[in-house]
């Protein structure tokens, strides 16, 4: 990360929706909140949601 690089404290903590409806993607992390405590950067991030099959293939035949 890049925080490491640059010699900053943080900590890394997960959230997800209660419910399971929408299925996501363990894979695509990103970043939903960032904050400041007591000189200790807490990254908080979710999971991106799953891609559709139909959407994967419109991509296949775009490309």
């Amino acid at each position: 990360m890049e925080l490491d690089a640059a010699g900053i404290s943080y900590a890394l903590c997960q959230t997800c929706a209660p419910r399971d409806f929408f299925k996501t993607d363990v894979r695509q992390p990103y970043v939903v909140r960032t904050r400041e405590l007591h000189g200790v950067f807490e990254v908080t991030l979710a999971f991106a949601p799953k891609r559709s099959l139909s959407l994967a293939e419109d991509d296949e035949i775009r490309c």
